[in-house]
């Protein structure tokens, strides 16, 4: 029994898809190249919430999956967001 989780509505690193947080951060990067980095920012963690929301409420398959993809986008727009925040100081 020491390798059984119990069924809790939370969100661990275990839980995360890693094949869905690398797409997101390609996809990320991409839309890097076209918009700034405030957006992207904003529509990773957006992802992130409402996947991690969908897993805590129905299904735990599918919010992860968006959460895992919203991470990815948040990935590298992290920096750049937070610099441009920074320099509006």
């Amino acid at each position: 029994m020491t390798g059984l989780l119990p069924r809790t509505g939370e969100f661990t690193g275990r839980n995360v898809r890693w094949r869905w947080l690398a797409a997101g951060a390609v996809c990320g990067a991409v839309a890097m190249v076209v918009a700034s980095a405030l957006p992207i920012a904003t529509i990773g963690a957006a992802a992130a919430l409402l996947g991690i929301a969908v897993f805590a409420c129905t299904g735990r398959s599918v919010g992860a999956v968006i959460a895992s993809a919203g991470l990815g986008v948040l990935v590298p727009s992290t920096v750049p967001a937070l610099l441009i925040l920074v320099s509006a100081l």
